[in-house]
């Protein structure tokens, strides 16, 4: 999601895709971090960061489509 939101970018699927089973047949368990200290910028722009709750609603639309793509491959504990 190149903005942070909306729009899915089906390459940057396609790459992590292609990672993740890389790690996996070189006998490596990935570990997944949704979220490392850093907002998207438009996200931030936009809509001011963590304190409007609509960002709080953007980052589990992100979850959302992060689970859907790797979550058959990567675990959530």
């Amino acid at each position: 999601m190149p903005k942070g939101y909306g729009m899915i970018s089906q390459a940057g699927i396609d790459f992590y895709n292609s990672f993740i089973n890389m790690l996996m047949a070189a006998g490596i368990t990935p570990m997944v971090t949704l979220y490392h200290w850093d907002l998207p910028q438009g996200i931030q722009d936009e809509y001011g960061g963590w304190p409007n709750k609509t960002v709080a609603e953007l980052f589990e639309a992100y979850a959302d489509v992060c689970f859907s793509e790797f979550g058959d491959r990567v675990s959530s504990v």
